[in-house]
């Protein structure tokens, strides 16, 4: 089998996968650097002894924002599986899917700064973090037309992995626009700490990776939860957007 015949499912864990090697690394340099703080009164950290607190936050950062896409990526691959499926026709743009998912990969690992803007970060680092947030939207959205575009014109069936998919749809997008308004550094200064970032975090951790997951596990074990999935289904999206929104 040839690079550009590989399945979606096995591109996006090959990305996810050369994303963990290059995500996880300053979280190890960070985990070495703590015990040496608490135990032999390291000075990493400790802003009165000439350490950086600013430090300790782009090594958790630098992991914590790409650690999402980690996550995402996986429920990408889910969703790229199973619509073609019930649409009834190949995946639209295949290369494209792969590139963008590519590009997703290279950017998530420049944008983690993007929760920092508040504690005084220059305005060249600023304009930086904030174009690379905005720019890392431009493949994501493509995803989402392309997944779009494998429904356009199908014979989709509204099983319940498809329901979920469109519902992942949905709520991932909701997901993404606050991402990016997010991505500007005077809108973010007003909401950092706020019920704001905490709802675009769910939106993306549970809107978006969970409803996938059900999708996969529903996909799965149809014939054994064909007749509780769909209530299951109907219970998830309005028990969570009653507690999304309130």
């Amino acid at each position: 089998m040839t690079l550009s015949r590989m399945p979606l499912f096995a591109w996006l864990n090959l990305i996810m996968a050369g994303m963990v090697i290059l995500a996880i690394s300053p979280l190890t340099r960070l985990r070495s650097c703590s015990p040496w703080t608490v135990i032999w009164a390291g000075t990493f950290f400790d802003t009165q002894a000439g350490g950086s607190a600013t430090l300790w936050m782009h090594f958790f950062w630098i992991f914590g924002h790409p650690e999402v896409y980690v996550l995402v990526i996986p429920a990408f691959a889910f969703v790229s599986e199973i619509i073609p499926v019930f649409s009834r026709k190949p995946i639209f743009g295949y290369p494209v899917m792969v590139g963008a998912t590519a590009c997703i990969g290279f950017l998530s690992l420049s944008v983690w700064a993007h929760h920092m803007f508040t504690i005084g970060m220059n305005s060249y680092a600023n304009s930086f973090f904030a174009i690379t947030t905005f720019a890392v939207g431009i493949p994501t959205g493509i995803k989402i037309f392309n997944w779009l575009g494998t429904m356009w014109g199908g014979r989709i069936q509204f099983k319940t992995p498809m329901l979920f998919c469109i519902a992942f749809l949905f709520q991932f997008l909701i997901a993404g626009l606050t991402g990016i308004m997010l991505g500007a550094a005077p809108f973010n200064w007003q909401l950092s700490g706020s019920y704001f970032v905490v709802a675009h975090f769910h939106y993306v951790i549970v809107g978006g990776i969970l409803f996938a997951l059900f999708a996969h596990f529903i996909t799965g074990t149809r014939k054994l939860l064909e007749k509780c999935s769909t209530k299951l289904w109907a219970n998830s999206i309005s028990g969570y957007s009653l507690s999304a929104f309130t």
